[in-house]
């Protein structure tokens, strides 16, 4: 993951919020996602592209949580959401 790269919500996926998480639904396969609080948090963020450095900030400000803590956390995230489809990643 390069530091320019910019993640982004694939639009032929929706959420709904779930108990605090968030459900995401891929349009084209049908098939569902949850998400606990901190991903639904991160799904949010990516409704416009962002980085990892900014996502994991943004994560770090909202948790109270240190940024080094959470940015591994974040890239693994990131990596499961490009690998089921739900995000588009721009370099």
């Amino acid at each position: 993951m390069n530091v320019s790269e910019t993640f982004v919500a694939d639009p032929e996926v929706v959420a709904s919020e779930v108990d605090g998480g968030a459900a995401l639904l891929d349009l084209r396969s049908s098939q569902y996602y949850g998400l606990n609080p901190v991903g639904a948090f991160v799904w949010d963020q990516i409704q416009t592209p962002k980085t990892l450095d900014a996502l994991a900030s943004a994560v770090a400000d909202a948790f109270d949580v240190g940024v080094s803590d959470c940015r591994a956390d974040i890239a693994r995230l990131l990596e499961d959401f490009a690998s089921a489809g739900v995000v588009q990643r721009h370099a």
